[in-house]
């Protein structure tokens, strides 16, 4: 079975583990706390050396998530509230994200899709107005 290909600056944190890359993130969401570090092209946090954990870098998106739930948990962290989990609500923004750029896709594309479905049904019925019924 080939390997999968992974980009190349995945390379260097081939040595980690998946707890230590949610850890690397939970202390960038804690470290992030300015508006300005959302707005910087790429967010370099730098972790305790004695962590053993490299500096991550995290894209736009990312930063202004983690600096989102960094905010939502202090918020929360004033009310005596539990605190979010990072890497849940990560995957839940991305899930978001994934789903509203499906729901615009699909705005704009449905009825193209739609009458190609008709016109390979149209052709197999022989029927050039054929519409379902």
């Amino acid at each position: 079975m080939a390997r999968p290909q992974f980009p190349k600056n995945a390379e260097r944190l081939s040595g980690l583990n998946r707890r230590q890359l949610l850890a690397s993130g939970a202390a960038a969401a804690t470290a992030i706390a300015t508006p300005d570090a959302a707005c910087a092209t790429a967010v370099s946090i730098q972790t305790p050396a004695s962590s053993g954990l490299p500096a991550t870098h995290f894209s736009d998106a990312t930063a202004r998530c983690l600096t989102e739930i960094a905010r939502r948990n202090e918020t929360r962290r004033e009310a005596k509230l539990p605190l979010l989990s990072i890497p849940k609500e990560l995957r839940r923004t991305k899930a978001q994200e994934g789903a509203e750029a499906f729901h615009r896709f699909e705005a704009e594309h449905s009825r193209a899709v739609w009458e190609q479905v008709l016109q390979s049904r149209r052709e197999a019925e022989g029927n050039p107005n054929w519409r379902p019924g």
